[in-house]
């Protein structure tokens, strides 16, 4: 976001007094309690600590100067990678943000001595990252098990109509998070808020613009299974400028103030974005300079055009892997070199499908991992960070993101699957809905029998449907000739081995596959047989094995799985033993489980519906979704049992499954 920055030129600034917080944390001095600590009592496994940190924010003129300061105990030799630093900050072309005054040293203490290393000016290196991003790199010399490292320094910003905030949790424990801001009365900002502790704390002073947050107690920042979004969840802070106040000169000499109100619409926020330069130049409705696309004539199915025209840009336009809401070049530039960044290229779709007819808009919207788990109902603009396209056709809202060629329209990268997003227009701009109707889902359908009584052969339909298709498992990656190199390891029963694979798609070829398997398993003389129905399954074991969680779960989109199994058993075998019939759900019903087995003459049928309706649950429903997980697991790879009649013989009729 920062590139789209404004820099204020605000007429007259009149600085304030400063509450200090500093108590709190003084560099290069340690409390007998810093010394000491060896593990940190919330989070006993912890290999280093964020003892203390703190960001205290004064405004001076027109740039915000924040001084940030950082405390760090390693407590286990795995801990001493705490001590590599990358502090990122955006310069852009007019130093828009500038790191000064850093500082950093290691302190060990033995025998009660305090030993200082500190860091010189040759330690610290800037990178530069591209698109005007640096970070400042700097290790820590010295670390040891029981080293405390600290680094401060001062992070100049002059785009104040957004302002970065605080993150108050780390990759390690946190015991104690401290964020400060004095905001002059000629200012006003719209805060943003988001966490449990964050969103609860009262963070007004007795000072008129002082604002002060403490966060105490915070658990390491890690990935959990199903939880690739940490990021959206995190207790956080951010503002945005939501109105200044100014002295402006009149021409007879007379000066009066004024006070300049900022996006106070969904609109405002809208003609900002369209006005800006080069995105105004998608917006131009003179379409002469559009790419000409050879449209069927007698096609008049606007659905059916809207797909041609995409494929078109999805094949005519590559993407240069640059994300984000703002083009950098016109629409021009972007048409004659037919590469762009996401905002380009989507951009130039919109003009390509309004050109022939077609509403269309951009939407942005806060892909997962961009640090937001909802958007607000205000207009905050720097809770965005991808633009893609919504086609509207008659009452029907369709999606795309034609930076894909191998995602057709309709469909979005599971990242930008997210409630709601910001449509721009010339008028009505708002937040809107966002709705991906699909009905994915594995369906796996298997036949089993017996050949010569010496092999088990299995063969197997199994149907990828719309995301379930574009994820590919692993199965779906197979080629023919792989199978003579090595046998995949993914099958639930590692003693089939696959005689035959083969991969068909749907007549459109655009949403399903189809993929054909044949495997053969020896049977051992004698004994019980045993006959996992179905050999692929979402989870061969439960992935959730914590017993506590921190994040929601995230299984990125609805899918209904339904496998059925026939098993023929030969003459002189009797089913033996089966897992019990079973329905189950959570208890709002955003998961449901049901599991069957029959036997009418020799044919048993094994039928499992999963269907998961509501694919983000809530930390606080983690143990029920544990268990029903551990339930959906067993049943899908507990066997079937079969075994030989001893009172058998060939020439009686077999009766031996008769109710």
């Amino acid at each position: 976001m920062r590139p789209i920055f404004i820099l204020l030129s605000l007429m007259t600034f009149f600085l304030r007094g400063f509450e200090n917080f500093s108590q709190d944390l003084n560099y290069g001095k340690y409390e007998p309690f810093e010394v000491s600590l060896s593990t940190v009592s919330f989070e006993p496994e912890a290999e280093a600590v964020v003892i203390q940190e703190k960001c205290i924010n004064l405004f001076f003129g027109a740039a915000l100067h924040s001084t940030v300061h950082r405390r760090i105990k390693i407590l286990k030799e795995s801990g001493k990678k705490n001590g590599d630093i990358a502090i990122r900050y955006f310069k852009g072309e007019d130093e828009i943000q500038k790191i000064s005054k850093l500082k950093a040293q290691t302190v060990n203490f033995e025998n009660g001595n305090e030993s200082i290393t500190k860091l010189s000016k040759n330690d610290f290196f800037e990178v530069d990252e591209g698109n005007g991003w640096m970070e400042v790199r700097f290790t820590f010399p010295n670390i040891q098990i029981g080293s405390i490292i600290e680094y401060e320094y001062q992070l100049i910003d002059k785009g104040i109509l957004f302002l970065e905030g605080w993150v108050f949790q780390n990759q390690i424990p946190t015991m104690k998070s401290i964020y400060s801001i004095d905001i002059p009365e000629y200012l006003d900002y719209k805060l943003l808020s988001q966490g449990v502790n964050t969103v609860s704390y009262d963070f007004k002073t007795n000072r008129k613009g002082v604002y002060r947050w403490e966060i105490n107690e915070l658990r390491s920042i890690k990935e959990e299974p199903h939880m690739n979004y940490v990021a959206d969840y995190l207790e956080k802070v951010a503002f945005q400028l939501d109105g200044y106040s100014y002295r402006n000169n009149h021409v007879f000499g007379e000066s009066f103030s004024d006070y300049k109100k900022m996006f106070e619409t969904w609109q405002d926020l809208a003609d900002f974005f369209i006005d800006h330069k080069p995105t105004d130049t998608f917006f131009n409705e003179n379409y002469e300079d559009v790419l000409t696309i050879h449209l069927d004539p007698e096609n008049n199915d606007p659905i059916l055009k809207a797909r041609a025209i995409y494929d078109f840009i999805c094949e005519n336009f590559s993407f240069n892997g640059e994300s984000g809401i703002i083009p950098t070049q016109p629409f021009s530039e972007t048409a004659f070199q037919k590469r762009g960044n996401r905002a380009e290229i989507n951009l130039a779709l919109i003009r390509h499908l309004k050109a022939n007819g077609i509403k269309a808009h951009p939407l942005m919207i806060s892909s997962k991992g961009n640090g937001r788990s909802m958007l607000v109902a205000f207009p905050f603009a720097d809770q965005f960070n991808q633009l893609i396209a919504v086609a509207e056709i008659g009452e029907e809202f369709i999606f795309m993101d034609a930076t894909n060629p191998d995602i057709p329209m309709g469909y979005l990268p599971l990242d930008f699957h997210v409630g709601q997003g910001f449509i721009l227009m010339k008028e009505n701009s708002g937040l809107m809905d966002v709705q991906l109707p699909h009905k994915s889902g594995m369906h796996q359908f298997t036949n089993i029998r017996f050949k010569d009584n010496k092999n088990l052969l299995r063969e197997t339909s199994l149907k990828l449907i719309n995301y379930d298709y574009f994820v590919k498992p692993p199965v779906s990656r197979i080629e023919p000739s792989d199978l003579e190199k090595k046998q995949p390891d993914f099958l639930l029963d590692d003693q089939e081995k696959i005689l035959f694979i083969n991969h068909s798609l749907d007549q459109k070829g655009i949403d399903k596959m189809t993929i054909t398997l044949h495997t053969i398993k020896e049977i051992k003389n004698g004994g019980d047989v045993y006959i996992i129905p179905f050999l692929l399954n979402r989870w061969k074991s439960n992935p959730f094995t914590a017993t506590a969680r921190t994040f929601p779960v995230d299984f990125n989109y609805n899918f209904t799985d339904r496998l059925s199994a026939k098993i023929e058993m030969p003459q002189g075998y009797i089913l033996d033993d089966f897992p019990e019939e079973i329905s189950v759900s959570l208890p709002d019903g955003s998961i449901t489980f049901s599991y069957m087995v029959s036997l009418i003459e020799n044919i048993v049928t094994v039928n499992a519906v999963l269907s998961v309706k509501n694919h983000v649950i809530a930390a606080s429903d983690y143990a029920a979704l544990k268990y029903l997980i551990e339930i959906i697991s067993s049943k899908l790879t507990s066997p079937i049992i079969i075994q030989k009649n001893e009172n058998f013989s060939p020439n009686m009729p077999d009766t031996s499954n008769a109710p």
